[in-house]
């Protein structure tokens, strides 16, 4: 059997390749060895053959899945390898970023040393770049983009050293010299690179998790510490309160006075709400309208203390400049439920109630 591969990626090439054990023809292969076609094929496929001999392509084709037929479960398993490589590598560099810089410095600077005695025995016969670039990719990410230039250099250096003690600069040209230059560039901009990325991925975390306009944690931001707070009361059983507010009116602010008069309304909401509880306290704007508070450590007699503050503090200023209320649905979990739906839905259905009823109120309720 003969199975064709249209239009692979260069990812699956690439592992396709590393899966050859030797030569490109296509005909009387043994069972169970792969071969790619040449680079000159006009159809740029790879072969997969699984018996027999492959002189011309197969009528029968298994499995056909966005272009791409597949026979071969090898294939997906080197891919399935690769990816599970990829994995540990990630978790050991978030375990590393979470070590003392000063302490990932020190790492870093031991890898280079380690890697600069290794090269210094087997010498230029084998080429060491790739643990070089460890290290300063270490640095670049778990560090900081000045730390990956020191260890830029520090890994230079000790390139350098190796050819030194080798005798490579007796009949030193002008060529070694710009070799060793570019090897220096590699690693600056290997440490720009990474640290630029790094830098990307932590704006795009930060604005995953935060709302737009007032700066404030967003939904998703908010369940994460919810859950967290759960977990929490159920390991110290310690109390946590969360509340929903709702702005009434709201709309009708934005038809008479204008979207950036609503907007300026609720960037005061937020500014209000943060003032109005401790800095443990986590104030969220849900979307629309709707803001959410978690207040972790907190029974129903402190919960109240804090809802009365800030109904007090919303209406000096608030309510005396925008012809809004707020309903509020407040709940006090003793013991908390155990799905975070349970938890956000009681203290939802508690504002709708407080809405329905007669709007500007508040609903509490202590669940144990």
């Amino acid at each position: 059997v003969c199975v064709i591969f249209h239009d692979i990626s260069p990812f699956e090439k690439l592992l396709a390749g590393l899966i050859l054990l030797n030569g490109y023809s296509a005909t009387n292969m043994p069972k169970g060895t792969y071969r790619s076609l040449p680079c000159n094929d006009p159809y740029n496929e790879v072969i997969v053959n699984t018996g027999g001999c492959c002189n011309q392509y197969p009528q029968n084709i298994t499995t056909t899945l966005n272009g791409i037929v597949t026979c071969s479960s090898s294939l997906f398993a080197a891919k399935g390898a690769i990816e599970y490589i990829l994995e540990v590598v990630m978790k050991l560099v978030d375990s590393l970023a979470k070590l003392p810089r000063w302490l990932v410095t020190v790492l870093a600077l031991f890898l280079c040393v380690a890697v600069s005695v290794v090269d210094g025995i087997v010498g230029h016969v084998h080429s060491l770049v790739p643990f070089y670039l460890a290290s300063v990719i270490l640095a670049a990410w778990c560090v900081g983009r000045k730390t990956g230039y020191l260890l830029s250099f520090t890994c230079s250096m000790g390139w350098l050293a190796v050819e030194i003690r080798a005798g490579q600069f007796s009949n030193a040209n002008f060529a070694m010299y710009w070799n060793d230059a570019v090897k220096l560039l590699l690693f600056i901009l290997t440490t720009t690179v990474i640290s630029a990325l790094k830098e990307a991925l932590e704006r795009e975390k930060v604005l995953a998790r935060t709302d737009h306009l007032t700066g404030m944690p967003n939904r998703r931001s908010y369940y994460e510490m919810v859950v967290g707070e759960m977990r929490r009361n159920l390991r110290y059983y310690d109390p946590f309160t969360i509340a929903y507010l709702d702005v009434d009116n709201f709309k009708k602010v934005n038809d008479t006075k204008g979207h950036a008069e609503g907007d300026k309304l609720l960037k005061q909401v937020a500014t209000v709400l943060s003032k109005s509880v401790r800095e443990i306290d986590t104030v969220a704007r849900l979307g629309g309208d709707e803001f959410a508070l978690l207040l972790p450590e907190t029974d129903g007699e402190a919960a109240d203390i804090v809802a009365d503050k800030i109904q007090q503090q919303l209406k000096i200023n608030v309510e005396k400049i925008w012809p809004v209320t707020f309903s509020i649905g407040l709940v006090t979990y003793l013991k908390s439920p155990a799905t975070i739906d349970e938890v956000i839905g009681r203290a939802d259905r508690l504002m709708y109630a407080a809405k329905a009823a007669s709007k500007d109120a508040l609903h509490r309720e202590v669940v144990e």
